[in-house]
């Protein structure tokens, strides 16, 4: 069968479908429980034909279809904020569209208790699969799962939209040996005598693969709990928030590359630098880790710390006694934030010093949610499930040798 044919064959059940609740509605019933489970059973079987027509979908270079809008690179301290993720999610559109519901409380409430409502219906998501997000409440929770996520918050983000496909390549230039004054794809600025011919220069490109990967969300609770919590749908939609900005941020720092991110632990361009006592992290430390970072990086860096490193840090003195940093201070001008996500006191990456706006950050931009009772029935238990498809890779593809200087530099620096 051909993608188109499976496309079709898609859309024709996804007719069927809606024409069981159209019925449902017009009869002013609803579903039966023979006809649940049939409608879920259908569901099911829909989304494995959905997931198998988007791995049939040819790989599309980003260039193709960005429209010539740039990438949101980060701003301030490499914080993007509301307005920067509403602008690469949906343009410069005024208003957006909230599929006639309320609120986002009202939505899942809506997909949780009564997923045959006309309006949930409307919001099938087409090869994604569930119910999507009206556009008003999907940019509500990409805001604030960037605003709960130190790394979403600072990568450069690519936004493919509606475009098919899994595997997306954008395009860098490929330029990390300065030494022969070319500082940019191999590309150098020269002197010429007048009617002279200067000689022609062929910069250097290289593609950045990324392969869009599905966070899910899977929860159950009673359809009492569900029915009778006030609330309930609220604290659901916590849940989801915070379990995929928990994993996007992991995935920044630790992913392995292989069938997941490819995180900064990880990244083969990181500099890792020894510390100079066991168990302890010293000031020289950390400033050996500020002059191997790329200085344009400086600007946007952060500072990753464990707890057992942050300790350390605080007993940073100098050589007359006086206390370096506290907590809640920048250090060496760029914040330090302390997490989880960084490893124990004496391991690679206690602390790390990162530039995420040298991060591709690639997302569908949609919001997936889906209920059934089926998974549960002698129960009365409802499941629920979101899904969120995004990637993230370093583009650097190895750290800079300096012009005047044998010391490679990184936008990632890591204490070991």
């Amino acid at each position: 069968m051909t993608k188109k044919e499976l496309a079709k064959k898609i859309d024709d059940e996804r007719a069927a479908l809606k024409g069981m609740v159209d019925a449902a509605i017009l009869a002013k019933r609803d579903f039966t429980p023979k006809e649940t489970l049939d409608f879920d059973e259908r569901m099911r079987e829909l989304e494995k034909w959905q997931v198998e027509c988007e791995q049939m979908a040819d790989n599309i270079h980003l260039a193709d279809f960005n429209s010539g809008k740039k990438p949101v690179q980060s701003g301030s301290q490499g914080l993007i904020g509301r307005d920067g993720w509403r602008t690469v999610l949906f343009g410069d559109r005024k208003s957006l569209d909230n599929g006639g519901f309320r609120s986002l409380n009202e939505f899942y409430e809506t997909v949780l208790l009564k997923p045959t409502d006309q309006r949930s219906v409307n919001t099938l998501s087409g090869a994604e699969g569930g119910f999507g997000v009206p556009e008003l409440y999907s940019e509500q929770i990409w805001s604030t799962l960037v605003e709960t996520s130190f790394a979403f918050q600072r990568c450069r983000i690519f936004n493919v939209g509606d475009k098919p496909g899994q595997t997306f390549n954008v395009p860098v230039w490929d330029s990390f040996d300065h030494s022969g004054n070319k500082p940019m794809a191999g590309v150098s600025a020269v002197f010429v005598e007048e009617l002279a011919t200067a000689t022609e220069q062929s910069p250097a490109m290289r593609l950045v693969t990324l392969n869009l990967r599905k966070a899910m969300v899977h929860i159950s609770a009673s359809r009492e709990a569900l029915s009778d919590g006030l609330g309930i749908a609220d604290q659901i939609g916590l849940i989801m928030r915070t379990a995929i900005a928990f994993k996007g941020d992991s995935q920044a720092t630790r992913g392995t590359g292989t069938a997941e991110c490819l995180g900064v632990l990880n990244a083969p361009s990181r500099i890792v630098v020894p510390r100079s006592v066991a168990n302890a992290v010293k000031y020289v430390d950390v400033a050996t880790m500020y002059t191997r970072m790329w200085p344009a990086c400086r600007q946007n860096a952060v500072w990753l710390a464990s707890s057992s490193a942050v300790k350390e840090m605080m007993q940073m003195e100098t050589t007359g006694g006086d206390l370096i940093w506290k907590p809640g201070e920048p250090l060496l001008g760029m914040p330090v934030i302390e997490t989880e996500h960084a490893s124990a006191l004496n391991s690679e990456g206690d602390l790390i010093l990162v530039d995420f706006s040298q991060v591709a950050l690639l997302t569908k931009g949609s919001v997936i949610v889906e209920s059934s009772p089926a998974v549960f029935w002698s129960t009365d238990k409802i499941a629920f499930r979101a899904l969120i498809r995004f990637d993230l890779h370093p583009l650097w593809a190895e750290a800079i040798t300096p012009a005047n200087s044998g010391v490679s530099q990184s936008w990632a620096c890591v204490l070991k």
